[in-house]
């Protein structure tokens, strides 16, 4: 079991890393097909809003919730960009 110091991770947030496996499992069955840099950003970033979404769910965290809607709009700035 992880413990950093004070703060026992796996007791704050949960099996994040686990749960955040069998999600993005189930939003990409077939697997991920990357590329062009711009498309490992968006999965990069895909990835943290869904780990922070679910340290949120295990934990009630607002800070995690907060750093899903940062993710978000980075997220948004990345498609804006490709879309001219």
């Amino acid at each position: 079991e992880l413990d950093y110091g004070s703060s026992n991770i796996v007791d704050e947030f949960g099996d994040t890393w686990d749960q955040v496996g069998e999600i993005t499992h189930t939003l990409y069955p077939d697997g991920v097909s990357l590329s062009e840099p711009n498309e490992y950003a968006k999965f990069h970033i895909t990835q943290w809003m869904i780990g922070k979404i679910v340290r949120y769910a295990n934990s009630g965290s607002i800070d995690s919730i907060h750093d899903a809607g940062v993710y978000a709009f980075i997220l948004e700035s990345i498609v804006t960009k490709e879309q001219g």
